[in-house]
């Protein structure tokens, strides 16, 4: 299983809260589990830019950004 410490480091950048690494094996990437302060609502993410698209796009849903 990989680290979990990318996802960590992405949630300090985008102030989201961390709920850790979800599938990390060798074979698939890693995916990460985000809770957004601001709405509440979680999702998942590959990386830094993948993160920050589905942050933004759960706040215009949500009507906050």
């Amino acid at each position: 299983m990989l680290s979990d410490k990318e996802g960590k480091e992405i949630a300090v950048i985008l102030k989201v809260r961390y709920e850790g690494l979800q599938v990390g094996f060798r074979d698939i990437p890693p995916v990460y589990l985000f809770t957004d302060p601001v709405t509440g609502s979680t999702f998942a993410g590959t990386d830094l830019e993948d993160t920050r698209q589905k942050l933004q796009d759960s706040r215009i849903a949500f009507g906050k950004a």
